[in-house]
């Protein structure tokens, strides 16, 4: 169960690279989702069925979608820190809520029932009516939807749960009862198709920003960094523009990039930039490290100090100045670059393999060791 399917990113795209790998083992899988590709859930697809890369695709029509302004309520919600109407009231006003969901994912049909993250109202009703047979990928990080009240009897109607960080799990097993779910932490894999890159960068030396530019993101931060200090490299930007940012000489901002000119852009770069204040899973981060190409990450995120902790691949700040004396190390020592890019490269090669990612979970699903 997934509020939208079909390479769009993040939670998404994860689900796809699931679904696919587990179809390619020869189980039955079947994705039911919404006839929307974007958050506002405008139904820009056709309901119905079909098989995509051997993966049966349900999208139920939407019949509610975003509530207009939820962002700015969300927003005044945070700064007063005060409660957002009942979780109920907040779960239909975020959407996206479908029509014939309870009949498709009648648990009588299945042996698992998946769920994927954990915050829309579709996935809290698959859980609610999974019994035993629910599987939940939270994708948690901390934010204020976590303490909404509905949200616990979401975690604690999981019969299994799988964490892509050892941070996303205390962080969900500290503030939920679910003693009774077997839990999994398994990150997600990179395509086996990226690969170390043979040669240092060579030309004009530039840092690479990835995803949303968006404040929650860190876009403006790393902007403001980046145009205030002449000293350090020039910063590209790729990814969907949410949050326009002031035109500057020294930060190139492309909107969204394909794939391929994503790696591209990352085998190049001096250093990859991940300012995120809130992830489950990073990843960018993953994908720089297969590529070795080094990182510099905000050491306030758990997850991405975690992840340079256990891999060596990087440099983790937590504040402007630390950002910007870990960028000119790197971009001024070429040999501490690449022992850093290759010690993330040889995490990767392990960490981040789809074919024990995909063993593992199999493993966890039908009932085995994980």
């Amino acid at each position: 169960m997934s509020p939208r399917y079909g390479g769009i990113g993040g939670a998404e795209a994860a689900v796809h690279s699931f679904a696919t790998r587990l179809a390619a083992r020869g189980h039955q899988v079947r994705v039911v989702t919404s006839n929307a590709t974007g958050m506002g859930w405008v139904p820009d697809l056709e309901a119905g069925r079909s098989v995509l890369e051997g993966v049966a695709v349900t999208r139920l029509p939407v019949v509610t979608r975003r509530l207009p302004g939820l962002e700015a309520r969300y927003a005044r919600f945070l700064r007063s820190k005060g409660h957002f109407g009942d979780g109920e009231q907040f779960l239909r006003a975020q959407g996206p809520v479908l029509a014939g969901l309870e009949e498709e994912l009648d648990p009588a049909s299945w042996d698992r029932i998946v769920s994927y993250p954990y915050m829309y109202w579709p996935q809290v009703q698959a859980m609610r009516i999974s019994g035993r047979r629910g599987v939940l990928h939270p994708a948690a990080h901390p934010e204020p939807l976590l303490d909404l009240r509905l949200y616990r009897e979401v975690f604690a109607a999981a019969a299994r749960i799988v964490f892509q960080t050892d941070a996303e799990r205390t962080l969900v097993t500290g503030k939920f009862p679910i003693a009774g779910a077997k839990l999994l932490t398994l990150p997600l894999g990179v395509d086996a198709a990226i690969t170390p890159r043979e040669h240092p960068p060579s030309g004009d030396p530039y840092c690479i920003y990835l995803g949303r530019v968006q404040r929650d993101k860190g876009a403006r931060f790393a902007h403001a960094l980046f145009d205030a200090v002449p000293t350090l490299p020039r910063l590209i930007m790729a990814g969907p523009i949410v949050e326009p940012l002031p035109p500057s000489s020294r930060v190139e901002i492309t909107g969204p990039v394909t794939a391929a000119t994503r790696l591209e852009l990352i085998n190049g770069a001096t250093a990859v930039i991940v300012t995120s204040r809130y992830e489950a899973f990073s990843l960018v981060s993953a994908e720089a490290m297969a590529t070795g190409v080094p990182l510099v990450v905000n050491g306030h995120n758990p997850v991405l100090a975690e992840q340079i902790r256990r891999s060596g691949g990087g440099l983790a700040a937590t504040s402007p100045a630390g950002f910007a004396a870990a960028i000119t190390v790197l971009a001024g020592d070429r040999e501490l670059a690449a022992r850093l890019g290759a010690a993330g490269a040889s995490y990767a090669e392990t960490a981040f393999s789809w074919d024990r990612i995909i063993a593992r979970y199999e493993r966890f699903l039908t009932g085995g060791g994980c």
